[in-house]
């Protein structure tokens, strides 16, 4: 029991792990898209405050507003350019959070066969254990009535 307990612990412990890394990739992977988004629209600016996806949508709102303002073709299809290139970065920023989504829950489901496995084997060794303390309660039983029996047949052995 005390083994299955310590499985599941480290079994968490390696869940919560794991997840604690993938928040920190994801956080680290949105902040690298805000800095290149800001590098490429220094212009823009957007609170920081706001989750990112909040965050996003406001600075492509404020990206096209300012792209709607500015004046000179070139500047303008610079800045669509930079645009689609912060888009292609989000996209593969995207993918890249559900690969370790995925590796994730293939974890998981690794950590739930295991812990099935050792469930599995604890309901053995509990078994063989009652089995065991069967045989010695017969056992016992049978020595305590072997020495009652030499008793008997000692104490018939001194009458006679």
């Amino acid at each position: 029991m005390e083994a299955l307990a310590s499985t599941e612990k480290m079994l968490q412990d390696k869940v919560n792990k794991t997840s604690k890394e993938r928040q920190q990739q994801v956080e680290a992977v949105e902040l690298e898209a805000k800095e290149v988004l800001k590098k490429l629209f220094p212009k823009v600016s957007v609170p920081s405050n706001l989750s990112y996806g909040e965050w996003l949508h406001g600075f492509e709102k404020k990206a096209k507003e300012c792209m709607a303002g500015t004046s000179g073709s070139e500047e303008v299809k610079v800045l669509e350019h930079k645009l689609k290139e912060a888009d292609e970065m989000h996209t593969l920023l995207q993918l890249e959070c559900e690969k370790y989504k995925s590796v994730l829950a293939e974890t998981e489901g690794i950590l739930q066969k295991l812990q099935r496995s050792v469930e599995q084997e604890e309901n053995k060794w509990k078994v063989k254990v009652d089995e065991s303390h069967k045989t010695i309660k017969q056992m016992q039983s049978s020595f305590t009535s072997s020495e009652q029996e030499l008793e008997r047949l000692r104490s018939e052995n001194k009458d006679i």
